[in-house]
């Protein structure tokens, strides 16, 4: 069986709220002396 993606998880707390919109930030971890770093996305109801 298939395991649950974050989709999904995302899906399920829609319907929960009954929202279908959100906000999506997705915000740069911040390394002194870097050009790229790992993000860590937002997703809010």
């Amino acid at each position: 069986m298939p395991q649950p993606t974050y989709l999904e998880a995302c899906a399920t707390t829609a319907v929960e709220f009954d929202q279908w919109d959100f906000q999506l930030a997705i915000a740069p971890v911040r390394f002194a002396g870097t050009s790229g770093s790992p993000v860590s996305p937002i997703a809010t109801f």
